[in-house]
């Protein structure tokens, strides 16, 4: 019987460490990250300038507790802990029924387009392969309309960002 010793199992990418052996020489996969950003409660709608992260302030996460460090609250830009793929979405209600276009931006680069027509409320999301280190940000293309950031008892929009495997 052969042993094989190691101290961390890298992606097949070589971006990221997908696992880690911890003291007890047990092979551990880190903690799947999934954090929701919402409002403040400030029941209000913002004027977004065009290309501006959409203004969450508050994190919800099911994790490792590191959401803070994975999320920005001021600018709205998440950075991926680890490599995989991830599901993007947010859920917006804006101020009136007009055509509106949020952007995924994927290391400041445009990566989707979400086009509607019409509507006060709606809802978008993507999956995107990530590297350890890569950025997403959900940004409003134009500064046509104003995004309704209020939370409570029910929440009208939010954004979230969940590592799939």
């Amino acid at each position: 019987m052969s042993t094989l010793f190691v101290d961390n199992i890298s992606s097949k990418t070589g971006t990221s460490q997908a696992m880690t052996i911890d003291s007890g020489g047990r092979v551990v996969m880190p903690k799947r990250v999934h954090i929701r950003a919402v409002g403040d409660g400030t029941q209000a709608y913002h004027n977004n300038a065009a290309n501006e992260g959409l203004p969450m302030s508050v994190i919800n996460e099911d994790g490792d507790g590191n959401g803070a460090s994975y999320y920005n609250t001021s600018t709205g830009l998440f950075t991926a802990p680890v490599g995989g793929v991830y599901l993007a979405g947010l859920a917006v209600l804006i101020a009136t029924a007009t055509n509106a276009t949020f952007n995924l931006n994927k290391n400041g680069t445009t990566y989707s387009v979400f086009y509607h027509s019409s509507q006060r409320g709606w809802h978008a999301s993507t999956s995107v392969l990530l590297n350890a280190g890569d950025t997403l940000m959900w940004v409003q293309a134009s500064d046509s309309t104003d995004v309704y950031t209020g939370s409570g008892t029910v929440t009208y929009t939010h954004i979230f960002f969940t590592h799939l495997g």
